[in-house]
């Protein structure tokens, strides 16, 4: 059995990520074999972040691969960030579009709906800005999600839909009984 210390090695010599484990480059990749061969390791370390925080739950999900999404988090993996907010799984599977994924976060009940990013931006704002309809109406379905919330320019999501010609968006948005009735959220 490999050593804890081999393990999670980091790399330090490359110039890709300098603080990459085999767990986060696998995850990162797609690479579903060397996940599941790593995950049976018992001194794998699983939220080990990379040089810029994010664990390999957050690079699974922003790449799609929803296999090792599944596989992360049945092991038991964290879905918030470390040590931003903005860097949370849900709103990289947001921010791409990845519908399947961002059922699976939110079937955990362990992920902040409404963390922000720099921009003030909750992951319904992100879905938004990219026009992720699936995505959009999974997070219209979450009660905590408040549909008239904005960012820390004032464009709430039924703006930001508009703006960039997201028909389908606008029409998920305006079906809702909530949207722009207050300022901020």
């Amino acid at each position: 059995m490999p050593e804890q210390k081999t393990i999670n090695w980091r790399d330090t010599r490359t110039g890709y990520t300098p603080y990459s484990t085999p767990l986060l480059l696998a995850a990162e990749h797609g690479n579903t074999s060397v996940v599941r061969l790593l995950l049976v390791q018992p001194t794998i370390e699983l939220d080990q972040v990379s040089y810029n925080g994010r664990p390999p739950l957050s690079y699974a999900a922003e790449n799609g691969h929803e296999e090792i999404v599944g596989l992360l988090l049945n092991r038991g993996a964290y879905t918030e960030a470390f040590p931003h907010p903005c860097l949370i799984p849900l709103a990289y599977a947001s921010e791409n579009g990845h519908a399947r994924i961002v059922e699976k976060l939110l079937q955990t009940q362990k992920v902040n709906v409404e963390s922000r990013d720099w921009e003030e931006n909750i992951p319904l704002l992100i879905a938004t800005r990219g026009g992720h309809d699936a995505v959009v109406r999974l997070l219209l379905r979450v009660p905590a999600i408040d549909p008239g919330c904005q960012n820390n320019l004032g464009r709430s999501p039924l703006f930001l839909a508009s703006e960039s010609d997201y028909s389908q968006v606008v029409r998920l948005l305006t079906e809702t009984k909530a949207v722009d009735r207050r300022p901020g959220c």
